[in-house]
């Protein structure tokens, strides 16, 4: 029963410590919302170039929506958008 607490107070301790760093990071970006961290983590793990229409299928929300996050983004200089000549 002692050893279970001690797991327990242990995992604990590791998502305090996730959690903080989770929000001093927010902290430097404050600019930022969380569809715009999705967008970044995903564009970030996604090998190659993403169509716009498909993310926009992927986050389900309009291409205008898209474009204005990507358009937030590459301002940050975070992303780069380039034209593509097969769409």
């Amino acid at each position: 029963m002692v050893n279970r607490a001690k797991e327990f107070v242990n995992v604990l301790d590791v998502l305090q410590n996730n959690l903080s760093i989770r929000d001093s990071e927010y902290k430097k970006c404050p600019d930022l919302t969380k569809i715009d961290c999705f967008l970044l983590q995903f564009l970030y793990n996604t090998k190659g170039k993403v169509i716009m229409n498909d993310l926009a299928g992927i986050m389900q929300v309009s291409h205008s929506r898209v474009t204005r996050l990507m358009d937030n983004l590459c301002s940050l200089n975070l992303a780069k958008r380039e034209h593509s000549e097969e769409h």
